[in-house]
């Protein structure tokens, strides 16, 4: 059995290895199966400045979802349903948090 230091460790090892796609694929699935996990992370990650794009967050925050669509768009190489349904996703966690 591995402690916790070697899982995540293993599990980041994993995550290396994925697309973008496959990265995006697994937010999804997380976020409808253990919303609580991504809204942490998401925050977590905001506060740092780590994954959510100060651009993308100023953008939700100023009401201008098409704008941190774009943004994203741009940013990450996706298409625009693939960066849309990142930005829906991101937004309703950080509105249930509070961050928007």
């Amino acid at each position: 059995m591995l402690n916790t230091e070697e899982a995540y460790k293993t599990v980041i090892d994993i995550l290396l290895t994925y697309t973008d796609n496959q990265k995006l694929e697994l937010f999804h699935y997380i976020a409808k199966n253990h919303p609580d996990a991504i809204a942490d992370a998401a925050i977590e990650q905001t506060v740092q400045g780590t994954k959510v794009d100060p651009e993308i967050l100023d953008a939700l925050r100023n009401n201008k979802k098409i704008n941190a669509i774009k943004i994203y768009r741009q940013k990450s190489g996706l298409g625009l349903k693939e960066s849309k349904e990142y930005i829906d996703e991101l937004a309703i966690i950080l509105k249930s948090r509070g961050v928007i």
